[in-house]
C-alpha cells in the first residue's frame, strides 16, 4: 500500500486507492528492521518521525522533537537502534526502539552527509561528513575517523568488512576501517548504490548517465541499463527493484531483462526517493512523493492451458507428447516451479526433466512424453517475493487404437464404410471367397464387439456395402448381390430384405436426407435415386439423375444443413473419365451437371464431403495422382489442384468446423492434406508408417470432431483390418490475443476493448469482465471489438478476460488489466504537482497537470521561509506539462514551493506546498 497526500494506495493486482485518511506527508527516507520486517521507519515532513510494527497497516509518530527541526534524510534501524540523519543537525539515535532520542554527531562545522548500520553490529555506525569518514562501535559514545576521504554516500557489504563510497564521480572502496582508496571514475555523478544480497562482493549502481552492475566489491562492473535510478533496492530472492526519475519502478532478475512495475499508477508515476525490500521476501516498500507504499499482493499473474484434455497419438503409440501453455505476466518473475503428472513424471525448475526452466517473464510452451493413462496433473509456483500459485487438472493420453485378426479372402474393397452412433463407432467390410458384409463395433475404438456377418448371401458375392443412419437412429446397410441390391438394419438385423427395384442395379452409395434416406445407383447408362420414406417405410419409386457414359465407382452423395443434396461421380461421357457435379434443391430436380476435374487426365474414384464448405478429391489413373477441389457457397468450385501422389483411390472428410482433410498414401505410408477454408492448404503430414503394404484407406465422411479411418494390410492372405482415430488438424497451438484499451476509465464512463488474434478464430471471441459478457463485434477484419460500461462497478482493477477457439479447434485463453477510477472533481492530483529532477543541478522543471484551464502562481522559499522567486503563469486543462525554472543561481540545499492554481472556468482555487533539492 502507500501512503500520499490523496491517501493510501493498496496494490490489488495493481495500485488502487484504499484511503485511510493518513495525514498528508512527504517522505524522505524508509527503512525496516532486517530481524523484525514487520518494523518499519519512515521519515516525513509534515508529519514528522512515523513508525509501524504491522508491515505499514498503521503508524504511530515517534517522540523525535525537537531534535527534528524539518526534515530526516536517512534511516537506518535494527532491534532497538535507531539513527537519524538530520542535515543541519547531525545524526541523532535512540536505543531504547524510539522511546527517547539524543544527539550522537552533532557538529555545525562538520555535517553529517550519510550515515550506515554495520550489516550484524546494531552499535556500529559509520558517517559521512564534510570533513571526513568517522565510525563508532558503541552506537556514538566514542569515534574513529578513516584516513583522508571526504564520501558524500556510502553503502557496507552485507557480508564483509567492505565499505564503497562515493563523491561526485569517484567510486572509493575501504581497506577495513582505516583508510579508503579509489575504484574508479564515472562519466557522471553517482546517485545510488545497493549491495545485491544474493551475490557476494556484487552490487548495483546508478549514476546520471546509467545504471551499473560491479561485482568483485568494484573490481569489474557492466552498464546494464541508460536510465536514472534514484532508488535500487536489490533482495534476497535474485530480484532487483530501481525507481526511476520519470518512468516509474522496475524489476529486473538479472539486470539485463527490465520489467515494468507500475500497474495502475497514474501518469506521471509518482517520483520514489527510496525502495525497500523485506527480507521475509514477501513485501517491497516504496517511499517517494507521498509517502509510503507497500506491495502486499500475493497473486501471481500466470495462467496455465493444456493443448487438449484428451491426448490421442497418431498411430499405434503408446504414449504421446502432453503440452502445457504457461503465459507468465507476473511482474516480479517466477522464481520456481515445479510440473506433476500423476505420481513420477515431473518437470521443475531444479533441472527435473527437459526443458529445465521456463522464461522469467513472458509464453511459454512445456512438451513431455507420457505414457498412456488417465493422469491428475498440477502446476506450481513461486515469483520472486515468495508468493504461490497452483492450478491443476485432469489429462487422458491413449493411443490409437487398432483392429486386427479380422481375415481377409480377398482384396480389402475401397467401399468398407465407418459410421458413429451415440459414440459407438461401427465398420462394415467384406471378407471371405466369395466375399460376405462383415460388422463389428467398438465404443473406444479399442476393444470390439464382433465380427457379425451381416450379408448371409444366398448367391455368389456380396459386394459394395454401404451405409447410413436414419432420422430414428437407426443404421442401414445397402450391398450389392449379383444383380440385385439386399439391405438390413440395426431395427432388426435378422430382416433381409430386398429393395424391389434393383434388378442389375449396381454401385449403391447412401446417404440420411431429412431423417429419410435417399440411395443412388447405376442401372444400365443411368445414374438414379430412390428415396427410403421413414414413415411409410419403404423404397420409393427411382427417380433419373442423369444419363452417364459409364460409371467408374459409385457415386459420393453429401447433404448441406440447408438440405441441399450435393453429388460427384465420374463419368465418361466425353470420351474419357471426368468427375462432374450436380445438385438439388427440390426432391428428384436435379440441376445441369458441370466438370469439376481437370481435363484429359481420366479421373476416377471420386469422393465427396463437406456441409457448408465441400471438399471433392479424385484419382487421376494414367499418373496415379491425387485430384482435389473445394467448393465455396459464396464463389462455387475452385480449379482442379493436384495435391499428392496415391496407390490407391483417396478419400475425404470433413471436420466440425467446416474444413476438410484428404486421406491418400502409398504402399507403406497413410497420409494426410489438412485444408482449411480460410487459410487453405495447410500441409500434408503422415498418419500411419506400416510394416506391411497397405490397401484401400476409406474415412468417415461426415461431420465429427474426429477422423475415423480404416484400410487393410498385409502383403497377401489372410489380410488385417486396422483401425485409426485421429485429430484432422495439425495445429495443437492455442490463439494467442492482443487486447487494447485504456489503462483507467473513471466509474461510469464507457471505453472500447479490441481483441487481436494471432491466428484466424473459428467464431467471435468470448469478452468478459466481472459479471459481464460484453457484445462482439467483428466488423475489422482480423480484429474483434467490445464496449464496456463501467456503470455499476466499484473502483478499483478489473480483468478482461479473452476465449476463443482457433480453425483447429484449440482453445487460447488471455487478459488484461483496467482500473476503474472516482472521477476527480478537484482542480488536481496532488501526485501530479511536484519539482523534477530533485536534487536539481542548473534547470528544474514544475510538473503539472490540471482539470481545466487554470492560472498558475509558484513560488520558492529557502528552507528558512524566505521568498526566493515568484513566477505566474497560464496553463491547459488535461495536459501534462513542465514549467522550466533556471535554478544556476541557487546554492545547494533544501528548498520549498508553493503552488497556487484559480481555475478560469470553474474559480476553484487550490494551493499545493512542495520540496525540492539543488546539488551543483
Amino acid at each position: 500500500m502507500v501512503g500520499t497526500t490523496g491517501g493510501i494506495f493498496r496494490y490489488e493486482n495493481g495500485w488502487v486507492p484504499s484511503n485511510y485518511g493518513m495525514k498528508a506527508l512527504v517522505s524522505s527516507d524508509l527503512e525496516y528492521d532486517p530481524d523484525k520486517p514487520e518494523k518499519l521507519i519512515m521519515a516525513t515532513s509534515g508529519s514528522g518521525l512515523l513508525i509501524s510494527t504491522d508491515f505499514g497497516l498503521t503508524w504511530g509518530r515517534l517522540p523525535t522533537d525537537p531534535f527534528i527541526t524539518y526534515l530526516v534524510d536517512d534511516v537506518e534501524i535494527r532491534d532497538a537502534y535507531i539513527y537519524l540523519l538530520d542535515p543541519y543537525q547531525g545524526v541523532i539515535a535512540s536505543t531504547d526502539g524510539g522511546g527517547s532520542f539524543h544527539f550522537i554527531f552533532h557538529d555545525s562545522a562538520n555535517a553529517a552527509l550519510a550515515i550506515e548500520l554495520h550489516p550484524i553490529d546494531p552499535k556500529h555506525l559509520i558517517v559521512a561528513a564534510e570533513n571526513g569518514v568517522f565510525h563508532t562501535t558503541d552506537a556514538g559514545e566514542t569515534w574513529m575517523k578513516f584516513d583522508g576521504i571526504q564520501l558524500t554516500m556510502i553503502k557496507h557489504a552485507p557480508d564483509a568488512d567492505v565499505i564503497i563510497g562515493a563523491n561526485g564521480n569517484q567510486l572509493f572502496r575501504s581497506i577495513g576501517y582505516t583508510r579508503f582508496h579509489n575504484l574508479r571514475n564515472l562519466p557522471s555523478d553517482i546517485v545510488d548504490l545497493e549491495f545485491d544480497f544474493d551475490l557476494s562482493g556484487t552490487f548495483y549502481l546508478s549514476s546520471f548517465d546509467s545504471i551499473y552492475l560491479f561485482w568483485c566489491y568494484g573490481d569489474s562492473v557492466l552498464p546494464v541499463w541508460d536510465r536514472i535510478a534514484v532508488s535500487i533496492s536489490p533482495s534476497y530472492t535474485l530480484l532487483t527493484a530501481i525507481s526511476t526519475y520519470k518512468d516509474g519502478v522496475w524489476l529486473t532478475p538479472d539486470a539485463s531483462r527490465w520489467i515494468e512495475f507500475n500497474t495502475g499508477f497514474p501518469h506521471p508515476y509518482p517520483f520514489f526517493l527510496d525502495a525497500k525490500f523485506a527480507l521475509d521476501y514477501h513485501r517491497l516498500y516504496g517511499a517517494g512523493t507521498g509517502g509510503f507504499w507497500t506491495y502486499l499482493d500475493s497473486t501471481i499473474q500466470i495462467s496455465v492451458t493444456l493443448s487438449s484434455d484428451t491426448i490421442s497419438p497418431d498411430g499405434d503409440a503408446d504414449r504421446d507428447s502432453v503440452v502445457f501453455f504457461i503465459d507468465n505476466n507476473e511482474p516480479c518473475g517466477i522464481r520456481s516451479w515445479h510440473l506433476s503428472i500423476g505420481d513420477s513424471t515431473i518437470l521443475d525448475s531444479g533441472g527435473t526433466g527437459n526443458p529445465p526452466n521456463i522464461a522469467w517473464y513472458g509464453y511459454n510452451r512445456l512438451g513431455i512424453q507420457v505414457p498412456n493413462g488417465n493422469y491428475d496433473w498440477r502446476f506450481e509456483c513461486w515469483n520472486n517475493l515468495n508468493h504461490y500459485f497452483s492450478c491443476s487438472g485432469k489429462i487422458t493420453v491413449r493411443a490409437r487404437p487398432m483392429v486386427s485378426g479380422l481375415a481377409m479372402a480377398t482384396e480389402f474393397n475401397f467401399q468398407n464404410k465407418i459410421v458413429v452412433k451415440d459414440d459407438t463407432i461401427h465398420v462394415f467390410y467384406t471378407s471371405g471367397n466369395p466375399p460376405e458384409i462383415y460388422h463389428c463395433y467398438s465404443t473406444d475404438g479399442n476393444n470390439w464387439t464382433g465380427p457379425f456377418n451381416r450379408s448371409n448371401s444366398r448367391l455368389s458375392k456380396s459386394d459394395h456395402p454401404v451405409v447410413a443412419i436414419d432420422g430414428n437412429g437407426f443404421i442401414h446397410l445397402v450391398w450389392e448381390e449379383e444383380n440385385l441390391l439386399l439391405t438390413r438394419s440395426s431395427e432388426d438385423w435378422d430382416l433381409l430384405d430386398t429393395i424391389p427395384w434393383s434388378n442389375t442395379a449396381t454401385q449403391p452409395s447412401l446417404m440420411e436426407d431429412g431423417g429419410d434416406l435417399l440411395l443412388f445407383f447405376v442401372r444400365g447408362s443411368n445414374l438414379f435415386t430412390s428415396r427410403y420414406s421413414l414413415s411409410l417405410k419403404e423404397w420409393q419409386w427411382p427417380k433419373n439423375v442423369k444419363q452417364t457414359g459409364g460409371l467408374s465407382r459409385t457415386p459420393s452423395p453429401t447433404r448441406s444443413q440447408d438440405g441441399t443434396r450435393h453429388l460427384v461421380f465420374a463419368d465418361n461421357t466425353n470420351g474419357s473419365f471426368e468427375i462432374w457435379y450436380t445438385y438439388s434443391t427440390v426432391e428428384g430436380e436435379w440441376q445441369p451437371t458441370r466438370v469439376i476435374s481437370s481435363p484429359d487426365v481420366n479421373s476416377i474414384f471420386p469422393d465427396l464431403a463437406g456441409e457448408e464448405f465441400l471438399y471433392a478429391t479424385w484419382l487421376e489413373s494414367t499418373s496415379n495422382t491425387i485430384g482435389f477441389s473445394h467448393y465455396e457457397p459464396d464463389t462455387g468450385w475452385y480449379g482442379a489442384t493436384v495435391v499428392g501422389n496415391s496407390n490407391y483411390p483417396p478419400t475425404v472428410g470433413s471436420d466440425s468446423i467446416s474444413n476438410g482433410y484428404i486421406i491418400f498414401g502409398d504402399s507403406s505410408t497413410i497420409r494426410m492434406l489438412y485444408y482449411d477454408h480460410q487459410v487453405g492448404n495447410t500441409g500434408i503430414r503422415d498418419l500411419y508408417v506400416g510394416g506391411e503394404p497397405i490397401h484401400h484407406p476409406n474415412v468417415l465422411d461426415r461431420i465429427h470432431e474426429a477422423g475415423r479411418l480404416i484400410w487393410t494390410e498385409g502383403s497377401s492372405p489372410p489380410y488385417t483390418i486396422k483401425f485409426l482415430a485421429f485429430g484432422p488438424g495439425s495445429d495443437t497451438i492455442p490463439p494467442h490475443f492482443l487486447i487494447t484499451h485504456p489503462e483507467t476509465v473513471d466509474l461510469g464512463d464507457s471505453c472500447i476493448v479490441t481483441v487481436e488474434p494471432d491466428e484466424p478464430l473459428a467464431q467471435a471471441p468470448l469478452i468478459t469482465i466481472g459479471p459481464d459478457t460484453l457484445t462482439v463485434v467483428d466488423t475489422i477484419p482480423g480484429m474483434f471489438l467490445a464496449t464496456f460500461n463501467s456503470s455499476g462497478y466499484q473502483s478499483g482493477a478489473y480483468y478482461f478476460h479473452i476465449e476463443g477457439r482457433d480453425r483447429s479447434g484449440n482453445l487460447g485463453r488471455d487478459s488484461s488489466v483496467i482500473t476503474i477510477a472516482l472521477s476527480d472533481t478537484t482542480l488536481f492530483e496532488e501526485r501530479g504537482i511536484f519539482i523534477w529532477p530533485s536534487p536539481g543541478d542548473d534547470e528544474i522543471n514544475l510538473h503539472y497537470r490540471f482539470h481545466e484551464a487554470t492560472k498558475v502562481v509558484l513560488e520558492l522559499f529557502t528552507i528558512t521561509g524566505r521568498r526566493i522567486e515568484k513566477f505566474e503563469f497560464e496553463a491547459q486543462g488535461e495536459v501534462d506539462g513542465d514549467y522550466e525554472i533556471e535554478a544556476d543561481q541557487f546554492g545547494n540545499g533544501l528548498y520549498l514551493f508553493r503552488m497556487k492554481a484559480t481555475g478560469l472556468e470553474s474559480g476553484r482555487e487550490k494551493t499545493k506546498i512542495g520540496r525540492f533539492a539543488i546539488v551543483h
